[in-house]
């Protein structure tokens, strides 16, 4: 409640300021600029008051500050080139499924320009030998979507599993 007594006293100070200085302004040219002033004058006394009133209001909720969830060492670059890389491939993905394919693996490299742009520096798809015959259909569909010819490695089963028991040896 003081809060509106300050704003009623300080406008009611001002309005008399205001008046005593019109009064003493002569009528001519002069009394219209001065007019301005002295109205200027009195919307400024009130909108500070007001604006201290505003600012004291509690609205009942907390408000949270925004932090950096990353260092500056580059690693929110990095963090926005892997999600890129992520939705892009999941993309390739779905746009291949659309078709029909299934690709084994799909592995997308990114390059950042000196602009900030990103771009796609590589597409590797790893596809079964099944799927051998859909070779230019593949190419077709990921360089009309990313303006890149992907590079198609044939993934075969039998290699697959000889390298498996290898590996357990």
């Amino acid at each position: 409640m003081s809060a509106l007594s300050d704003i009623s006293m300080v406008l009611s100070m001002g309005a008399v300021v205001c008046a005593i200085t019109a009064m003493l302004v002569p009528q001519n040219r002069m009394k219209k600029m001065m007019n301005l002033v002295l109205s200027l004058f009195l919307i400024c006394s009130l909108i500070l008051p007001v604006k201290e009133l505003i600012a004291g209001i509690d609205l009942g909720f907390a408000v949270e500050e925004y932090e950096e969830p990353f260092e500056e060492d580059g690693s929110f670059e990095q963090a926005v080139m892997k999600e890129c890389a992520d939705r892009l491939v999941l993309t390739a993905n779905e746009l291949l499924q659309n078709e029909g394919i299934t690709a084994r693996d799909i592995r997308l490299s990114l390059k950042k320009s000196d602009s900030g742009s990103i771009s796609v520096k590589s597409i590797v798809i790893y596809i079964d030998s099944r799927d051998i015959y859909q070779r230019s259909n593949i190419e077709s569909i990921i360089y009309r979507n990313f303006s890149k010819e992907p590079k198609i490695i044939i993934y075969e089963e039998s290699y697959q599993s000889a390298v498996s028991e290898s590996e357990g040896s």
